[in-house]
């Protein structure tokens, strides 16, 4: 004998139906925006003026998706001189906001490169971060740097590991510049940094985990004619990630890793 379909009384099909919905698969409350370029910064001229050097083979994404942009050559000049010379760049960002996977990945890479006409060069260099959400308040993170044939002033970095931050003093070097921009000499002194990276924004909504290869920031001097000054402050490898969120959001190292280093080869 067929059984007669049992029907669920109205106010309890209500109930099942709404407790489904609640308990259906979400993303997690963190998403991440990642962003990657390969160089930008700003040059002060002698005469007070401000050239901006505006991001290259930028890329980015936001909450999900992935993105890469590559150029085979990128160089500029300002102030009379040139800023930089970068073959090869490579960047790439990637955002995930599922059940599965909610992260942020953001990596820069470039080939051979070039500073102020030669006062610092390498032969490649890259450098990542990636950011996961853990618990609905905190991600973990991770980064990690490195360059291969890194010149400094004529010396070439030792191999090795380097604590991010790493600050290297350049004093009074001296620079090639046309004799347009100064008849006499000129001499850089200021400070390279390997591998910066900082975190802002802790215990907020809004938190930015800022990582870079290198950054270079100091005064170029012509010891001549015309007597002047021109800064420099640049960035090389430039991949950020930041996490948002409805609540308060803490960035922390991810467990059992260990602490970013710059790597010398």
């Amino acid at each position: 004998m067929l059984k007669t379909p049992r029907v669920l009384p109205p106010l309890l099909l209500i109930f099942c139906l709404a407790l489904g919905k609640h308990t259906a698969a979400q993303a997690g409350p963190i998403s991440f925006t990642s962003e990657a370029n390969a160089i930008n910064g700003t040059v002060t001229c002698a005469d007070g003026s401000v050239v901006s050097i505006l991001p290259v083979d930028a890329t980015f994404t936001i909450t999900t998706g992935s993105s890469n942009k590559s150029l085979d050559f990128a160089s500029a000049s300002a102030c009379g001189m040139n800023v930089y010379l970068v073959t090869s760049m490579d960047d790439k960002t990637d955002d995930s906001d599922t059940m599965t996977e909610d992260d942020g990945d953001s990596f820069a890479s470039t080939g051979s490169g070039s500073l102020l006409g030669g006062l610092v060069t390498w032969s490649s260099g890259q450098d990542a971060d990636s950011c996961t959400e853990s618990t609905p308040n905190t991600a973990n993170f991770t980064a990690s740097a490195s360059a291969t044939n890194m010149v400094i002033n004529g010396q070439p970095l030792p191999p090795g590991d380097y604590p991010s931050g790493t600050q290297i003093p350049i004093v009074q070097a001296s620079i090639t510049v046309p004799s347009s921009t100064c008849t006499g000499v000129a001499l850089f002194s200021g400070t390279l940094t390997l591998m910066p990276m900082s975190i802002t924004g802790q215990n907020t909504n809004s938190v930015r985990l800022a990582l870079a290869f290198l950054t270079l920031s100091g005064d170029l001097t012509c010891i001549g004619i015309p007597l002047g000054r021109i800064h420099y402050a640049l960035t090389v490898g430039d991949p950020d990630i930041v996490a948002n969120g409805t609540g308060n959001i803490e960035l922390i190292q991810a467990p059992s890793t260990p602490k970013p280093v710059f790597q010398a080869f």
